[in-house]
């Protein structure tokens, strides 16, 4: 069951990051998400995978491993209001807005597939704070209430929908998978 939630929760990750051009651009400059999809899938399930069941050696060697390629992911990106900024994939507002999205999401998705959550959505939330800790985000949200100011803040500051974010929505929603695989995707991008 956990396996259904977190696919809902990846996909809908994915379309709630697109949402920050500096995020946005991380992803259509230094990935290669179209050409090879499930690679990219992969190394996010590495990560959260090592995060949440890891020791605290794998996933401080797992912390260090992204925080080397974060390193190396930096550019320019223009804002929703026209001006254009730099960014590095380790500015703390950019792993919040992936943290925000990667929590939002999950959380959602476990809710509205009726999954209990031990200790409740508060937890779970404070519980996915831990997991950002590594990757140098001190500030994340502690309780759903927070979570929610934090992407509230976010909506009125950062958020944009561009030509280049609907790129890759469109990516999102109409991946290259065969007939059988993409009937089954539907099933879950409509759940995301």
């Amino acid at each position: 069951h956990a396996d259904i939630a977190t696919t809902i929760g990846g996909i809908r990750a994915l379309l709630v990051q697109a949402l920050h051009p500096g995020s946005l651009a991380g992803v259509m400059q230094h990935s290669r998400y179209e050409q090879d999809i499930l690679d990219r899938l992969h190394g996010t399930i590495r990560w959260l995978t090592i995060t949440t069941f890891g020791s605290r050696t794998a996933i401080a060697e797992e912390s260090q491993r992204v925080r080397g390629m974060h390193d190396r992911v930096r550019g320019k990106y223009t804002t929703g209001d026209g001006h254009e900024r730099s960014y590095q994939a380790n500015d703390t507002d950019l792993l919040a807005w992936v943290h925000l999205a990667f929590t939002e999401s999950f959380l959602f998705a476990h809710q509205a597939c009726g999954y209990p959550i031990d200790k409740g959505a508060d937890e779970y939330v404070s519980q996915w704070r831990k997991s950002a800790e590594p990757l140098g985000l001190t500030n994340a949200p502690a309780s759903v209430a927070e979570l929610e100011s934090r992407i509230a803040e976010f909506m009125e500051t950062e958020l944009s929908y561009t030509p280049t974010t609907k790129v890759v929505v469109d990516f999102i929603l109409h991946p290259p998978f065969g007939r059988i695989t993409m009937f089954f995707y539907r099933i879950l991008l409509k759940a995301a």
